[in-house]
């Protein structure tokens, strides 16, 4: 099934249907499907930053209500309307400042329906604050969300992919029944693993409740690397490259797929030896790494070249699915290397492939360009990529001048501060190395 990958505000009545499906990780076997979660493909994406999120509304909305209630002499009534006047402001700042706002309208628990065991009550809250805290919750853990009224389509950073969906109704749809109203949230799992997805509703549930939870994701933890490689570990390693390999050149996607999720593996930056595997496929030290490495390229340039009137329907589907793939591949090598504080020095004094900086540069900054309000996931793997490479090349940080990466890189932090915030904080990274080589180099000239 494929969706509407725009980020605006939820509208809309909240249609869905309930259909049987078998699921590993549920013993309930139902699957609640929206009629209109179907993607698809926008000539441009939706223009996101009309509202950006005030910073001060909260100060703000205090301040009038105390001017409101000193306006009003003490008098019952006057004061009463004073204070529904700026709850009245509060409430429409707060839904201006909120990625998902569900209304009074949101449906109650339909009869008969057997709610999924990762579901929770949240007592005497209303739909608007719990799918308000909701959204701040996906946006702080860098989960990209797309909004169709009390249902929600999210989407981990390792692919992990489940529904939100709010209910009105009472504990009494729970195990602990009680005649107290308020607001049931379920979590259906849909795909990817299943040990993210449990983690992940432990998460939310606390952020609908109002409750501390996990914040921001730490992308900069990684074990130190092994440099004491032994020649059967290297050997080990190209078996499985080479396996990698063949399973990329087979004609069935699947088989790519499996080929690209074991390279992503190779070169996780948790892998101790990792550095090996991605010294071969970026430096392309021998035929194997080159070859990989041509892949992902052509995948990355491939999906810039086709538009939404291409009927290659069997391409189109390899690159959807392959793409993201490639780019966590790509960005996983990249950090690796950079990681290594001898490597600037020794890319420097090599002939570097040159699709690595004269084509790779282009390529990404479209990416993200064109890719980062539709798909932040794989936005942040990409700033993270050229933000690896301006680590580790000048040549990279010049060819990036060249191409305006600043102001598009401006664009992907203002976006993730308000949407994900693990894109927002990567592309700051990244736009303040590219703004200090800039200002350096003026300096010397």
């Amino acid at each position: 099934m494929k969706r509407d990958n725009s980020y605006a505000k939820s509208s809309g009545d909240d249609k869905g249907i309930v259909s049987k499906e078998e699921d590993d990780t549920t013993t309930e076997g139902l699957l609640v499907v929206p009629t209109n979660l179907t993607k698809k493909r926008a000539p441009s994406p939706v223009p996101l930053f009309a509202n950006p999120i005030p910073q001060t509304w909260t100060h703000h909305t205090r301040q009038v209500s105390d001017e409101s209630t000193n306006s009003a002499g003490g008098g019952g009534g006057a004061s009463t309307r004073a204070r529904a006047a700026a709850e009245q402001i509060i409430q429409d700042e707060e839904q201006d400042s909120a990625n998902w706002w569900v209304d009074v309208q949101t449906p109650q628990v339909p009869l008969y329906y057997p709610l999924a065991s990762s579901s929770c009550f949240v007592e005497n809250e209303v739909a608007s604050t719990v799918s308000s805290r909701i959204s701040q919750c996906l946006v702080q853990r860098s989960i990209a969300a797309v909004y169709n009224g009390a249902v929600a389509d999210a989407t981990t950073l390792d692919g992990t992919s489940f529904y939100i969906r709010l209910f009105r109704g009472s504990s009494s749809n729970t195990t602990t029944p009680s005649s107290v109203g308020g607001i049931v949230v379920e979590l259906q799992h849909r795909t990817g693993s299943p040990l993210t997805f449990h983690k992940i509703c432990h998460i939310i549930f606390e952020a609908a409740k109002g409750k501390p939870y996990a914040g921001l994701l730490d992308h900069t933890k990684a074990p130190p690397l092994d440099k004491t490689k032994t020649n059967i570990q290297q050997e080990q390693l190209l078996l499985s490259l080479e396996k990698a390999y063949e399973l990329l050149e087979k004609d069935r996607i699947d088989a790519n797929r499996l080929g690209m999720e074991m390279l992503s593996l190779l070169t996780s930056p948790d892998q101790t030896n990792a550095e090996f595997v991605a010294e071969t496929i970026i430096l392309g030290r021998d035929i194997l790494g080159s070859s990989i490495y041509e892949r992902i390229f052509d995948l990355l340039q491939h999906s810039q070249q086709m538009d939404d009137d291409d009927d290659d329907d069997d391409r189109r589907d390899e690159v959807d699915i392959l793409r993201p793939l490639a780019i966590q591949v790509l960005r996983n090598s990249l950090l690796v290397l950079a990681r290594r504080t001898d490597m600037r020095e020794v890319i420097q004094g090599l002939l570097l492939p040159e699709w690595l900086v004269d084509n790779l540069i282009p390529v990404l900054l479209q990416e993200l360009e064109h890719n980062m309000e539709t798909d932040p996931n794989g936005a942040f793997l990409v700033v993270e990529s050229l933000s690896a490479l301006l680590d580790l090349s000048d040549r990279a940080s010049d060819r990036a001048e060249e191409q305006d990466a600043l102001p598009i890189l401006e664009r992907a932090q203002e976006f993730g501060v308000h949407y994900h915030a693990s894109l927002g904080q990567a592309s700051n990274v990244a736009a303040n190395t590219l703004r200090s080589y800039m200002n350096c180099k003026t300096e010397k000239d």
